[in-house]
């Protein structure tokens, strides 16, 4: 015999056997059993998330069940682990571009279930890149008032503001995700090289009262007391024990507690430069600006509950004015940007008391994208069942029966 190159024959078999292992991983990828059992944890994320919405509000569950990697949920004494909505529709949309596109056997018959897939991801496509990009708040006008900025419902940030000569103002922004990740007992620096001091925020509280007391953390006796986090986010009132820095590391010489519900801003003077430090909720500016012309509010007869109400605003780009009717079915929609009507205040007040007009306003890159995925949707589920499915009963039922009149 003749020792030839036999060592090679292992390489081969490991080859093989890694390729076995990778074709294993994607049919379990693309299985059946997979999308059953992410769409039963989906189930359960959503009762659960549906139960603790008696306990939370919609934004801490939201968190907590759909935006996490990871969750534990709790019944009583026992914690049950489960894993978040973010693993979860990820895991589904890789099932589905494995299972429902790429492994799916390409024939006329399969067409509209291969358009309907489609159509579900894009639909979570659409959801991931609301999640990631789009911004949410609210404005609030009153008759002959304009604006072209839009508040969060419930980010804060912190904004460090100087004011020059003549009342123009250069503002410092706090990071809102940092100040939203803190705990009460973190303590965060925010450095620039064009402020003359560094900020400390420390006992970051989502939501405070203040009360009169003294201690490390109070400030002209005054310090806030954490409360419980209201079921609404939106009506939150975080605080914050605020210091001015020495550059570098420098002690605290100059600190004061601010409040979400301040109405003013606290002044500091140094180096002969004025700043104003101020919390608030996190604001966007809208590329045009809006006036709220006339407000029209309709009651039910008899009550003062409000049967339907609309606004008539001017919207102002580039010195050109354009009309437009704001009403409960009918937003504003431009540049990338939606105006709802979604509110009206004060509730309850005298004829002839002012109201004002609260406009829900959203930009979402991906807004119409699910309007444009049930579309593809229902053009498979329509492919293949009717074109497919009933069509051919149709021709199949009229064989038959023109089989059984030929033997009668």
């Amino acid at each position: 015999m003749s020792d030839g190159p036999l060592p090679a024959a292992p390489a081969t078999s490991a080859a093989g056997t890694l390729s076995l292992v990778a074709r294993r991983v994607v049919a379990a990828l693309g299985s059946y059993a997979l999308a059953i059992t992410l769409l039963l944890v989906l189930l359960v994320l959503t009762f659960f998330g549906t139960l603790e919405q008696a306990h939370m509000s919609l934004l801490d569950v939201q968190v907590k069940y759909f935006e996490s990697w990871f969750v534990i949920h709790d019944i009583g004494f026992l914690s049950i682990p489960l894993p978040g909505a973010t693993p979860v529709l990820t895991l589904l949309a890789v099932n589905l571009v494995v299972g429902g596109v790429v492994r799916m056997r390409k024939r006329y018959e399969t067409a509209g279930i291969l358009v309907a897939h489609l159509g579900i991801l894009l639909l979570l496509a659409g959801s991931y890149v609301e999640w990631l990009l789009s911004d949410k708040g609210q404005m609030t006008l009153m008759e002959g008032q304009s604006s072209d900025e839009f508040a969060s419902y419930h980010d804060w940030e912190i904004v460090v503001r100087e004011r020059k000569d003549g009342g123009a103002a250069t503002e410092f922004v706090l990071p809102a995700r940092r100040l939203m990740d803190l705990e009460p007992e973190d303590t965060a620096r925010f450095a620039s090289a064009r402020l003359p001091f560094d900020v400390v925020v420390s006992r970051w509280h989502r939501n405070v009262e203040p009360s009169r007391a003294g201690g490390a953390d109070a400030v002209d006796g005054w310090r806030f007391d954490p409360r419980k986090p209201e079921k609404e986010a939106e009506r939150n009132l975080p605080g914050a024990l605020v210091g001015l820095a020495g550059k570098g590391g420098g002690s605290v010489r100059a600190r004061t507690l601010l409040w979400g519900a301040h109405g003013l801003p606290w002044v500091h003077e140094e180096d002969g430069r004025r700043f104003e430090v101020e919390l608030r909720k996190v604001r966007w500016t809208l590329p045009f600006r809006v006036t709220l012309d006339r407000f029209v509010k309709e009651d039910h007869p008899g009550i003062g509950m409000a049967r339907r109400f609309s606004s008539y605003v001017t919207r102002t780009e580039d010195g050109v004015d354009a009309a437009s009717h704001i009403t409960m079915n009918a937003p504003l929609r431009h540049h990338g940007y939606t105006l709802y009507q979604s509110g009206w205040g004060p509730e309850g007040a005298a004829p002839g008391t002012p109201l004002f007009s609260t406009f829900s306003v959203v930009r979402n890159p991906s807004d119409q994208v699910p309007k444009y995925a049930c579309y593809v949707i229902a053009l498979g589920l329509f492919v293949h069942f009717v074109v497919f499915k009933f069509v051919r009963y149709i021709a199949r039922e009229s064989r038959r029966r023109a089989a059984a009149g030929s033997a009668a």
